[in-house]
Protein backbone atom coordinates (compact mmCIF):
# COMPACT_ATOMS: atom_id res chain seq x y z
CA UNK A 1 0.00 0.00 0.00
CA UNK A 2 2.88 2.36 0.81
CA UNK A 3 4.42 1.45 -2.52
CA UNK A 4 1.69 2.58 -4.50
CA UNK A 5 0.73 5.57 -2.72
CA UNK A 6 4.63 6.86 -3.11
CA UNK A 7 4.53 5.80 -6.73
CA UNK A 8 1.39 7.95 -7.40
CA UNK A 9 2.94 10.83 -5.47
CA UNK A 10 5.80 10.61 -7.88
CA UNK A 11 3.80 11.03 -10.40
CA UNK A 12 1.68 13.88 -9.56
CA UNK A 13 4.96 15.53 -8.51
CA UNK A 14 6.56 14.69 -12.13
CA UNK A 15 3.76 15.81 -13.79
CA UNK A 16 3.42 19.39 -12.10
CA UNK A 17 7.15 19.85 -12.67
CA UNK A 18 6.56 19.10 -16.62
CA UNK A 19 4.05 21.26 -16.81
CA UNK A 20 5.74 23.91 -15.00
CA UNK A 21 8.18 23.84 -17.56
CA UNK A 22 6.01 23.61 -20.73
CA UNK A 23 4.60 26.79 -19.15
CA UNK A 24 7.48 28.24 -18.47
CA UNK A 25 8.78 27.83 -21.80
CA UNK A 26 5.79 29.51 -23.53
CA UNK A 27 5.75 32.46 -21.51
CA UNK A 28 5.87 35.47 -23.66
CA UNK A 29 7.32 38.56 -23.14
CA UNK A 30 4.08 40.29 -21.86
CA UNK A 31 4.42 37.82 -19.65
CA UNK A 32 7.45 38.76 -18.16
CA UNK A 33 6.37 42.21 -17.96
CA UNK A 34 3.53 41.95 -16.42
CA UNK A 35 5.98 39.54 -13.43
CA UNK A 36 8.26 42.54 -13.44
CA UNK A 37 5.86 45.01 -12.79
CA UNK A 38 3.87 43.14 -9.79
CA UNK A 39 7.67 42.46 -8.18
CA UNK A 40 8.05 46.09 -8.07
CA UNK A 41 4.67 46.70 -6.50
CA UNK A 42 5.89 44.26 -3.83
CA UNK A 43 8.91 45.31 -3.23
CA UNK A 44 7.75 49.05 -2.91
CA UNK A 45 4.93 48.00 -0.71
CA UNK A 46 7.73 46.17 1.73
CA UNK A 47 9.78 49.31 1.53
CA UNK A 48 6.96 51.76 2.61
CA UNK A 49 6.01 48.71 5.52
CA UNK A 50 9.60 49.09 6.77
CA UNK A 51 9.90 53.09 6.84
CA UNK A 52 6.90 53.11 9.37
CA UNK A 53 8.39 50.52 12.24
CA UNK A 54 11.33 52.29 11.53
CA UNK A 55 9.65 55.55 12.25
CA UNK A 56 7.66 53.66 15.34
CA UNK A 57 11.00 52.96 17.04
Amino acid sequence: MTLSFLYWAFCYWASCRVLQLIRLIARSDTDLAIEVAILRHEVAVLRRQDQVRDQRS
